[in-house]
C-alpha cells in the first residue's frame, strides 16, 4: 500500500485536474497502454504521479519535465532506459525498475545487461556506449557530478547537448525514485519486488 491516500477523477480540484490531464494525455498515456495505462485498479494514478497530485504546483511541472525527459530527449532510446534502469537500480526504486525495464528491453538492450546490472555493483557492459553510460550515471549518483576522464570518454560517445540530456535524466529519474520510494508506491499486483 502506498502511504497516500489515492486521488480519482471525481475528487480532483482545478489545479490537479491540469495534472491529471498532463499525465493521462498525450506521448505518456499512449506510450504507457503496453504497461496496462496509466490508472491503477483504485482509479488512481500510477507512479510518483498519485503523490504529485496532492502537490499539482511542483506535480504539473515536475510531469512536464518528465515529458520532455523522456520524448524529447536527444539520446539514443536504448541509451535512455539503460540510464533510468541505472538510476532505479541505485536507489532500489522497485516501482521505476519494473516499468523501465520493459521500456529498456522493447528498446534493444539485452536483459543480460540489465539483470547484470542489477545483481552486480561493479558490472560495466562490454558494449562501449553501454558501458561509458553506466559508468557516467554510477558517478553522478554517487558523487554529484562527473571527473574529467568519465567527462572526456563522455563526450566520445555523445555530443554536448546528449550529456546534458543524461544529466538532466539522471536527476529527474532520482526524483522519481524519491517521491517512489518515500511514499512506497506499490507495483501492479501480481508483479515480485526485486529488492524487498
Amino acid at each position: 500500500m502506498t502511504r497516500l491516500p489515492t486521488i480519482t477523477d471525481d475528487l480532483l480540484d482545478d489545479e490537479q485536474r491540469k495534472l491529471w490531464e498532463t499525465v493521462n494525455g498525450g506521448r505518456r498515456a499512449a506510450s504507457h497502454q503496453t504497461t496496462g495505462g496509466l490508472i491503477d485498479s483504485t482509479g488512481g494514478l500510477i507512479g510518483p504521479f498519485n503523490g504529485w497530485l496532492h502537490s499539482p504546483v511542483v506535480g504539473l511541472p515536475a510531469a512536464q519535465l518528465g515529458e520532455s525527459v523522456r520524448y524529447d530527449n536527444s539520446l539514443d532510446r536504448d541509451v535512455l532506459e539503460l540510464a533510468i534502469v541505472t538510476v532505479a537500480i541505485h536507489w532500489r526504486s522497485e516501482f521505476e525498475y519494473w516499468a523501465h525495464r520493459g521500456y529498456a528491453l522493447a528498446a534493444g538492450i539485452p536483459a543480460e545487461v540489465i539483470d547484470r546490472l542489477q545483481g552486480d555493483a561493479n558490472y560495466e557492459p562490454s558494449i562501449p556506449r553501454y558501458a561509458i553510460i553506466v559508468r557516467s550515471c554510477r558517478e553522478l549518483l554517487a558523487s554529484g557530478t562527473l571527473g574529467d576522464a568519465t567527462f572526456r570518454d563522455l563526450i566520445d560517445e555523445v555530443n554536448h547537448r546528449s550529456i546534458v540530456d543524461l544529466i538532466t535524466t539522471v536527476g529527474y529519474y532520482t526524483l522519481v525514485s524519491f517521491n517512489l520510494n518515500a511514499f512506497q508506491v506499490a507495483l501492479p499486483e501480481g508483479v515480485t519486488p526485486v529488492w524487498s
